[in-house]
């Protein structure tokens, strides 16, 4: 059944319809080409030249027409190659044959055009056959061609056919448009229809579905509440015996509590005896830091001074230097002196003696000189030693005061903690007072629990009875919504 409505629906694919025009467009060319050939036989016979060219353009239009089709079947170009073809061949003849029969070659292919619904081609192949009608019929009347009422009268059938050709394209596409329009617009509302069954569809058994699943929890949970329900009963027995024992256990609870808010409270006065201890450490290390300061401030002004006092030992080295050089200087021009004395004589003794005076107090402050000059080295060297000393003192008080900071932190950090315990402490102690109370509340509450069970226990039995009967009605309510489940999944064929 499937194959025969395939087979009778070939054609509403674009492909199969062309492939269809296409081949019966082709073998009518085919026909009307060689049709075309019986009038110029003899023509063709006696090698007149108009014939010889009819019939080579009759095999070139056949030809081309073959190789068209066979490329592709289903082109929608092959039917302006093929009526172009044939076209040109149809103006040759209408032009130059004789027969009046070569007027109607055209129209047999104008009325199969008509297949392809397409007005713009049918409109210019029917007004290219007209106006090569007219120009015969002209041709006629010219005297070119034989002319009479029956060569007029075919001419203008011809012309009313190749009109009546573009009047049935226009119409059958106006009624094909029409015709798929409503088929749309049907098939539209069918789609519609079609979509909000199986929505509806869907709908009901996505609910029916999940309605399933709930019954079939329900139906666990009421199996699993009558179990549980007779967990109670047993359970609700031993909650009764185990809550007097409970009331024992409290009021041992009561007692540790009591004795720990007493611990909280000691351990909270001996938080704060140390919080003052620490705050006291506290200043002393900022005391013992300001010293430590001070003892900087101290050396860094003792290792100014000895630097200071290293470039004056060094000022007078450079000085006791300038009185050595003039003492040599002095010594030489005592020993000129002498020289020049011993020269004159008797006139120059008196000048000798001042010179070797003066010899005497030049050598004299150079030894002077180099006393000064030593004790200078000394007092340097002692300097620098000093400096040094005063260099590894600002060390050393660097080092103290890291150690005292290091110290300080420790404590600060000690007394952060303290603060700390001590609103920990003071915050178990609120805690306990709070325990304390809520003890006394549970006390009270488990003898309301004692009541209560006894009323728990005569009601936990009345429930079991009722489950029971709620357990039918599920699995009755269940078989139902299976049965409606069912009926919706026949809704799947159409999806």
């Amino acid at each position: 059944m499937g194959n025969t409505n395939e087979e009778k629906r070939k054609y509403k694919e674009l492909g199969n319809r062309q492939k269809y025009v296409n081949f019966h467009l082709f073998s009518a060319i085919i026909f009307m080409s060689i049709l075309s050939i019986f009038p110029v036989i003899k023509d063709i016979m006696a090698g007149e030249l108009f014939a010889m060219i009819r019939v080579s353009m009759i095999i070139i239009c056949v030809v081309a027409d073959v190789v068209a089709f066979n490329k592709d079947k289903t082109s929608k170009k092959f039917r302006y190659v093929a009526m172009g073809s044939f076209g040109i061949l149809y103006g040759y003849s209408v032009v130059t044959a004789d027969s009046i029969a070569a007027l109607g070659y055209m129209i047999p292919l104008l009325f199969l055009c008509v297949l392809y619904s397409d007005i713009k081609f049918s409109t210019s192949a029917g007004a290219y056959a007209i106006v090569l009608i007219v120009i015969r019929l002209g041709m006629c009347a010219m005297g070119i061609f034989e002319n009479n009422t029956t060569i007029i009268f075919l001419g203008v059938i011809f012309i009313i056919l190749a009109v009546y050709s573009i009047l049935i394209t226009r119409n059958l596409q106006m009624f094909n448009n029409d015709s798929y329009g409503a088929l749309e617009d049907e098939k539209e509302a069918q789609q519609n229809m079609i979509e909000d069954i199986l929505q509806i569809a869907g709908t009901v058994q996505g609910e029916s579905e999940a309605i399933d699943r709930i019954l079939d929890n329900l139906t666990k949970t009421n199996e699993t509440v009558t179990q549980s329900v007779k967990g109670i009963s047993s359970g609700v027995l031993s909650v009764t015996e185990n809550i007097s024992e409970q009331t024992m256990m409290t009021g041992a609870i009561q007692e540790n509590i009591q004795a720990t808010q007493e611990r909280t409270e000691n351990i909270e006065k001996i938080a704060e005896k140390s919080q003052v201890t620490i705050t006291e450490n506290l200043n002393n290390v900022n005391e013992l830091k300001g010293q430590s300061q001070k003892i900087t401030t101290v050396n860094n002004t003792v290792a100014d001074r000895m630097h200071r006092l290293r470039e004056k030992a060094t000022e007078v080295q450079n000085i006791t230097g300038v009185i050595s050089g003039v003492a040599g200087q002095t010594n030489l021009l005592a020993l000129n002196a002498s020289i020049e004395a011993a020269r004159a004589g008797e006139a120059g003794k008196g000048f000798a003696v001042v010179a070797e005076e003066i010899r005497n107090l030049s050598e004299q402050t150079r030894n002077a000189s180099e006393s000064i000059n030593t004790i200078l080295n000394e007092l340097s060297v002692y300097a620098a030693e000093a400096s040094e000393s005063v260099r590894e003192s600002l060390s050393a008080t660097d080092n103290q005061n890291e150690y005292i900071n290091t110290v300080y932190q420790g404590f600060e950090a000690i007394y952060h903690d303290m603060n700390t315990m001590d609103r920990e402490i003071k915050a178990m102690g609120s805690d306990m007072k709070e325990l304390t109370t809520a003890n006394n509340e549970i006390v009270e509450n488990i003898n309301q629990i004692s009541a209560a069970s006894e009323e728990i226990t005569s009601s936990v039995e009345t429930t079991a009875e009722d489950v029971v009967v709620n357990e039918k009605s599920f699995v009755e309510m269940r078989t139902k919504f299976q049965t409606v489940l069912d009926k919706v999944q026949d809704f799947e064929k159409y999806r």
